[in-house]
């Protein structure tokens, strides 16, 4: 075992555990959307293009800009507490 893996605490591997599972929920969660469609688009009386839209190139726009601001804000601030934020 080399030196940098003697380092590497295992509340370390629980953290990324940890970031991966919110990972994980952050991908299903958005592809529940998509599989519930059928159910949300009568309901809220949307057009399929409207859905698209929304599903789609606003969640794009919206995530692009979040992950700036929230990158910057990474670099400002405590990286531990931004997160348990």
């Amino acid at each position: 075992m080399d030196d940098h893996a003697a380092r590497i605490a295992p509340r370390h591997y629980g953290f990324l555990a940890f970031l991966t599972l919110l990972n994980v929920m952050n991908f299903v969660d958005r592809q529940l959307l998509a599989s519930f469609a059928n159910f949300i688009v009568p309901e809220l009386e949307l057009t399929n293009t409207q859905f698209g839209l929304l599903t789609g190139f606003f969640f794009i726009v919206f995530y692009s800009v979040m992950g700036l601001f929230l990158g910057s804000l990474a670099d400002r601030v405590n990286r531990t507490r931004l997160i348990a934020a």
